[in-house]
């Protein structure tokens, strides 16, 4: 029995052509088999799919007092601040564009890794503290986010990381963390 993931159901919907019989056929077969909770307005992913937004997102159109507003196709405000209003009221206009950016950069490797879990995106001074970062931190600019892969190995994930990101890598899987650090700042790999 064969694994149904998103690339596969998204290659399903690319061939789609509603005007073949054939086509509309499957697309009920496959209807008949989700549940109806997934088939409502209020499913997650329909709503995530009817708000997605067309046009890319700059640090002005972003809803930043709205949790679940995006901040690129697959990352949101909550993700970025944890959830954490200190943090958010202390983010400047600046380290938005940062977040809106690293985030842009992000989602390709969301595209090919599947979904990234985040420990950690932007940093206020009394939080980087807090969590023992250091003082001239990305996170304090919100030009790192901490992330880890949810479907994919993490190992590899990390491996790949250091060989093709563009900017710094913290390696935190190879010291036993849930996380690599990933930054827009010059090219470089550390260990934790």
């Amino acid at each position: 029995m064969s694994t149904i993931t998103a690339d596969k159901f998204l290659d399903f919907f690319i061939h789609f052509d509603p005007n073949n019989p054939n086509h509309r056929r499957a697309a009920y077969m496959l209807a008949g088999v989700i549940p109806d909770a997934a088939m409502r307005d209020s499913a997650e992913w329909v709503k995530t799919y009817r708000t997605a937004n067309a046009q890319p997102l700059t640090a002005e159109t972003v809803q930043w007092s709205e949790w679940d507003a995006r901040v690129s196709e697959h990352f949101t405000v909550g993700e970025v601040f944890q959830f954490d209003d200190f943090r958010r009221q202390r983010v400047t206009a600046e380290n938005k564009r940062r977040i809106v950016k690293l985030a842009a950069r992000l989602d390709v490797l969301r595209k090919q890794f599947g979904p990234l879990g985040v420990t950690s995106w932007f940093r206020d001074p009394v939080t980087n503290a807090r969590v023992g970062g250091v003082d001239d931190s990305y996170h304090l600019t919100g030009g790192a986010a901490d992330v880890f892969p949810l479907q994919f190995n993490p190992l590899e994930f990390e491996q790949w990381c250091e060989q093709n990101w563009n900017g710094g890598v913290g390696r935190g899987i190879k010291a036993g963390r849930r996380f690599v650090h990933l930054d827009d700042g010059p090219k470089g790999v550390w260990d934790y």
